[in-house]
């Protein structure tokens, strides 16, 4: 079980086949959340943008995602 905290999950996306997902925050963020429960935060833009749900592009390591109140498109490439 993993807890991110108060917000609200927006998206959720399978990163790789061992089961690694990518979380967004509404609030601003993004996480990885590895298969034995490990989280890393990727992205925080609290104060700057929402994250609205995303699109993971796997074959270009390409995370998209559209800001709610921002009215505008940011990309990530996922190392």
């Amino acid at each position: 079980m993993v807890s991110l905290g108060a917000g609200v999950i927006d998206g959720i996306r399978l990163l790789a086949d061992d089961g690694t997902l990518i979380v967004s925050h509404w609030e601003g963020q993004l996480y990885i959340i590895s298969p034995d429960g490990s989280v890393v935060e990727i992205a925080d833009t609290i104060g700057e943008h929402n994250m609205a749900d995303f699109e993971y592009i796997r074959e270009q390591n390409l995370l998209i995602v559209p800001t709610f109140l921002g009215n505008k498109v940011v990309a990530y490439r996922i190392d």
